[in-house]
């Protein structure tokens, strides 16, 4: 058995092949289309409008807004000529637009509350009102709570 030899090449080279092989040649469609994608709609359009996908023959766009779903919506023919000219093919044959998804913002960390120190007069008042209590393991229980409120002050 003849062992094949493979020939070196660079990645750029052969990335085309390697994504259209291992994940489909809409995704090298979409990786091309978003490097480009200032070039094709111009510096102000680009800013808020970017590539979110291509699925079949249809892009999808996030928008900054509904004034700029309308915009694209204007534009759209010249648009799709100028994305499939490009890619030189028609790849593309609609546009669609969805609302830029929110910024997440970091949920403020908890900062957390001193422990504050048990007042032993108020504590000995209320050993005194547990001392009634017929459980003695209940009333412990009860001293505990009330000790934990206590130094965390809640």
């Amino acid at each position: 058995m003849k062992k094949k030899k493979h020939q070196q090449q660079l990645v750029g080279q052969c990335l085309q092949q390697v994504v259209n092989r291992n994940i489909g040649p809409a995704y090298w469609h979409f990786y091309l289309l978003t490097r480009q994608w200032e070039g094709l709609v111009g510096a102000d359009i680009a800013t808020h409008v970017t590539p979110a996908w291509l699925r079949k023959d249809a892009l999808w766009l996030y928008v900054d807004g509904s004034a700029w779903m309308q915009e694209i919506s204007f534009i759209q023919t010249d648009l799709l000529q100028k994305i499939n000219t490009y890619l030189q093919s028609t790849i593309v044959r609609e546009i669609r637009c969805l609302q830029r998804p929110q910024e997440t913002t970091e949920v403020p960390k908890k900062t957390p509350i001193p422990n504050r120190t048990i007042n032993r007069e108020e504590e000995q008042a209320f050993r005194r009102m547990t001392e009634n209590i017929p459980d003695p393991q209940c009333g412990r229980a009860l001293l505990k709570l009330w000790q934990a409120f206590q130094i965390k002050g809640r």
